[in-house]
């Protein structure tokens, strides 16, 4: 088969090459290459992103080179190693699966990946930990989609050059007319699918560029809503519509300032890149020079005791004619380096990109759909499409449109093409979505069938666990369902729950049950633990300039990561006065504003708040011969003694559990011992408590005061070390049966076999 390269890979060959000659090399290999991509824009701008240093693997791989052996004939032209044929043969067999299409920048960067027995395969995994593998291959495969076929179509051309490369340098010209971190939009315009949206935004950006004064302009959004999209938008104005006279040949460059910032050592040096980059995009004609994540070098400036002063540097430019300018950040920058953008923003006018509506969205996915149709060689269904968007706005809460659709449709084209060896274009469906749901938030139940038999054995499932709170687990199943069903209030969490009761009636464990049946984490705080004022800072993160700034707080953290959670509150009324400020918020808004201004949804938690206010009066309701007060009516009273009236009409329902009897107390104790005898099975011990045991265990164990606690209490040191000596030490080392009897009015284990 006729194997193509593109342009930017048969640059790389020739820097690989010309890096083993210079460091007299007899065999290029994968190394080299690894070396040779980290000067490419788009391998270097992918990897950045994914969270990877480039200055960092670059030294790791040049201090691997420098310790190869030297060719003593130090002019003559190196070979392919093995290993370097074997990452080009890989490549070849993946282009040929998806058609005659050149060999890219993200075949060789997966090639290396995928090559056993390499240093080169070791380094590059070592600096890409975790999950961050697969985030650099799409986003490198994303930006590298549409590389130019290089002209030799069988292979490439080596053509060597006099002068040694140097990689990483940010003002110097790399082969092929390109500058390390910058990206020509204007010609990633031409061939780009057309920007949904977003005319507002582009409008005012060209007027503000046309201004006299403040004519820089600042883009902040969250990562993923389209900032590039905005540059790829007023690229196309200039081109092909009506644009004002000052903009007219304008070129839209992206600079990246990360890029830009990596390896920075002395004082003055980033500057000094900057300014010599502009200084090379002026030479090239009139611009417009976007510098993407302008908050990199606010960050240094921010930790560092010599402060860069950006603004300064680029004050000489703003006024120059025919050159203009764009910076990009977040808002959680933004609220972050406040001080830092109070100037900035003298000079550079704020413009908020908003997160597209559900519409735009989903017009924007039939747009680009056909990239990832391509690259993954399927076909998505409408059906498919419509559901991704819906999906992603239910479950992914935290994450902008249009990235987080875009991303389930990329992983639901990976899911398909990996599990079928079709030639033919597979479909992507409806179910192909679910199934990316359930990976992405670990949830079983997605889709109306599903998600409607699991609500519809809720509260049989919870009333096998949790006994004698059948009116509890009832009102609970109940908000459930309405919410399932689309009932409840927009823009709040699912429910606000504020359970009551004495302790060790089951408050936590129905929490629990119902993290459990509904496939939601658990995300627990004992309240008696924020009791004074400074401990909120625990829950939210602390101010700007204390410590902890960076770490955000535990309750904000929490929910950033798993939106879909059952958040319990224990003993709510030991918290802080404060925290209840804050809670409102919650309840009623559904989002929560951490210590960075970076606002986190609730919509997706359940809030469940615990007290034991007014369980020391519940025994005394009924006393009297007057009095027809219910114990339960007793608590609530006190509920609302001990919390202001604000607080309680917020909630979605206030619960009173019943106080523990023996009928209670025997059900639990009946449970606790089957799952005990669950535990022993596995050691092929087979246990019976015969009654009069039972009886008296239900008899020590059984406590209004303290509740199931009790029970537990009893199992644990009492029941539990009889069993552990002969288990590890008696006739039960290798399996038996057991009898739980008394003797002497204590518990006491018989042996009646022994394996």
């Amino acid at each position: 088969m006729d194997i193509k390269y593109t342009r930017p890979v048969s640059d790389t060959i020739r820097k690989a090459i010309e890096i083993a000659m210079d460091m007299h090399h007899e065999l290029i290999e994968p190394e080299h290459l690894l070396m040779a991509l980290l000067a490419d824009d788009d391998f270097a701008m992918s990897y950045s992103e994914a969270g990877g240093s480039v200055s960092e693997l670059f030294a790791d791989v040049r201090k691997n080179l420098q310790g190869k052996k030297n060719n003593a004939e130090g002019s003559k032209t190196p070979n392919m190693s093995s290993q370097m044929q074997e990452i080009f043969a890989r490549s070849a067999m993946t282009v040929s699966k998806s058609g005659n299409i050149p060999i890219g920048i993200a075949h060789l960067a997966g090639s290396i990946l995928g090559l056993p027995d390499s240093e080169a395969q070791g380094i590059f995994k070592k600096h890409l930990n975790g999950n961050r593998t697969s985030k650099f291959l799409h986003l490198l495969a994303e930006r590298t989609f549409n590389e130019p076929t290089s002209d030799d179509s069988n292979g490439f051309s080596i053509r060597l050059v006099d002068k040694p490369l140097n990689i990483g340098a940010p003002d110097e010209m790399a082969s092929n007319g390109s500058m390390t971190g910058v990206r020509n939009i204007s010609e990633i315009a031409k061939s780009s699918t057309p920007v949904i949206g977003r005319g507002d935004a582009v409008n005012q950006t060209i007027e503000t560029l046309c201004r006299l004064n403040a004519n820089g302009v600042l883009h902040i959004g969250e990562h993923g809503v389209g900032k590039t999209k905005m540059l790829i938008a007023i690229a196309n104005r200039i081109t092909y519509t009506d644009a004002p006279r000052r903009l007219k040949d304008c070129t839209v460059y992206e600079v990246d300032m990360s890029a830009i910032t990596n390896g920075v050592q002395m004082r003055g040096e980033i500057e000094q890149r900057l300014a010599q980059l502009v200084d090379t995009i002026r030479n090239k004609g009139n611009a417009i020079i976007c510098l993407d994540g302008i908050d990199a070098v606010l960050k240094i400036s921010h930790n560092s005791d010599s402060p860069v002063d950006m603004l300064g540097m680029l004050k000489p430019f703003l006024k120059e004619e025919g050159l203009f300018f764009i910076a990009t950040t977040s808002p959680d920058s933004r609220n972050r380096f406040a001080r830092k953008f109070e100037s900035f923003e003298s000079h550079f006018n704020p413009i908020i990109i908003n997160e597209p509506t559900k519409a735009e969205a989903l017009e924007i996915l039939q747009h680009e759909k056909v990239q990832y149709e391509k690259f993954h060689r399927v076909k998505y269904s409408d059906e498919a499409i419509s559901y991704a968007v819906d999906m992603s706005i239910k479950h992914l809460r935290n994450q902008p449109l249009p990235l987080k659709a875009l991303n389930i449709i990329d992983q639901a084209g990976a899911h398909r093409e990996m599990r079928s060896q079709s030639t033919n274009k597979l479909r992507v469906s409806k179910s192909d979505i679910a199934a990316v749901i359930r990976t992405i938030c670990g949830l079983k139940a997605v889709g109306d069938k599903e998600e409607k038999l699991q609500i519809a054995a809720l509260a049989s499932n919870m009333k096998s666990k949790i006994f004698g709170q059948n009116e509890a687990i009832e009102r609970i199943v109940e908000t459930i369902q309405t919410w399932k069903a689309g009932l409840n209030e927009n823009g709040k969490p699912i429910a606000n729950f504020l359970f009551v009761g004495p302790t060790g009636v089951g408050k936590t464990a129905i929490a629990q049950s119902l993290s459990d049946e509904l496939e939601m984490p658990l995300v627990r705080f004992d309240m008696s633990e924020y009791a004074e004022k400074h401990t909120i800072s625990k829950l939210l993160g602390s101010p700007a300039g204390y410590i902890g700034y960076d770490d955000g707080g535990l309750l904000t953290a929490a929910l950033q990561k798993s939106p879909n959670s059952v958040v319990l509150l224990d003993e709510i009324e030991k918290a802080h006065p404060d925290i209840f400020n804050v809670l409102l918020q919650v309840m009623d808004y559904g989002v929560l504003t951490d210590n960075r201004g970076q606002k986190v949804s609730f919509q997706n938690a359940i809030i469940i708040m615990t007290s034991n206010a007014g369980a020391q009066y519940a025994h005394m309701a009924s006393l009297g011969f007057a009095s027809k007060q219910t114990s339960g009516s007793a608590m609530l009273t006190e509920v609302r003694k001990m919390f202001k009236p604000e607080f309680i009409n917020r909630l979605t329902a206030t619960i009173v559990f019943n106080e523990m009897n023996e009928e209670m107390a025997s059900l639990i104790l009946s449970k606790k011992i089957e799952e005990l005898a669950k535990m022993l099975s596995d050691r092929s011990v087979e246990i019976e408590v015969l009654p009069e045991a039972f009886k008296q265990m239900l008899d020590e164990g059984f406590s209004k005061e303290y509740g199931a606690r009790e029970i537990d209490r009893l199992i644990t040191h009492s029941l539990k070390p009889l069993l552990v000596n002969e288990i590890l030490f008696g006739k039960l080392r290798k399996g038996g049966k057991a009898q739980v009897c008394i003797d002497s009015n204590a518990l006491k284990i018989n042996v009646v076999k022994s394996a």
